[in-house]
């Protein structure tokens, strides 16, 4: 893993633009010599393309990039012909055009926040703080999960989450990210 390629790909995954030598992302695709290797859909599938040229360094890039979000497995090469190593473990011959879904379409993506706490030397200052979060629901749940967490009944993964100030104005940046994850949010959990 080249530090390059991992560069790239942790910007990929957080969404931001990065270059880095011969490869580029705008947090939305990943270019490698000019090529779309890479692609989030708007529903945030992911799909990887050798784009014609089956090279140790496009399979680098690609599989770098399964590493970092979390897909165990990637692109090899035998007998001059370029392989997919699916789920299963079993290897799928493909051309260096197709296209490859690596992340599947996300689900419900729900708005959550926890109840105020305060911690430390908040409690001497009288400031509470209060966690939110961005979570996949697991398929088919149904109401609120008690807690945000992965191992909590109904969530999928947690998507992002932060800490912030309870008292919040309009213009500090807890106040900000609140409403940018509402945005981001398919349902909000309150």
């Amino acid at each position: 893993m080249r530090k390059e390629s991992l560069k790239i790909a942790r910007a990929f995954a957080a969404g931001e633009p990065a270059t880095a030598a011969r490869t580029r992302t705008d947090g939305n695709a990943i270019y490698l010599h000019g090529n779309r290797i890479a692609q989030r859909e708007a529903n945030g599938a992911v799909w990887v393309t050798l784009a014609g040229w089956g090279t140790v360094t496009t399979r680098e890039r690609l599989n770098t990039l399964c590493r970092v979000l979390g897909v165990p497995h990637g692109f090899s090469q035998r007998n001059h012909a370029q392989y997919w190593q699916a789920a299963d473990g079993s290897l799928v011959c493909i051309h260096p055009l197709d296209r490859v879904e690596i992340v599947p379409p996300r689900g419900v993506v729900a708005y959550m926040e926890s109840s105020p706490k305060l911690s430390g030397k908040a409690r001497q200052f009288g400031a509470s703080y209060r966690r939110i979060a961005l979570v996949e629901l697991a398929p088919g749940f149904e109401g609120r999960p008690a807690m945000i967490s992965e191992r909590a009944r109904g969530v999928a993964r947690i998507l992002r989450d932060e800490t912030v100030s309870v008292g919040a104005t309009a213009r500090s940046y807890g106040y900000r990210l609140r409403e940018e994850y509402r945005a981001a949010a398919d349902v909000i959990l309150d």
